[in-house]
């Protein structure tokens, strides 16, 4: 497992995806003041992370060939 993808929006909040052996990656999403939480559980393999110019955040899954 380790820390995979990073992205931080226009606000300040750092969104991290982070891999496990055992298929139960995530993402973190940490905001300015410090609060954590995870925002997408269940997934596999997130690589890499990306927020467009509507906002939203893009998350690459190498095991799925997608990206959600």
């Amino acid at each position: 497992g380790g820390l995979y993808g990073l992205a931080i929006s226009a606000n300040g909040t750092i969104y991290v995806g982070i891999d496990s052996e055992t298929n139960a990656g995530r993402v973190l999403r940490i905001q300015s003041n410090g609060s954590q939480d995870t925002i997408v559980s269940s997934i596999r393999r997130p690589r890499g992370l990306s927020i467009g110019s509507n906002g939203k955040l893009y998350i690459t899954l190498e095991a799925d060939n997608k990206i959600i």
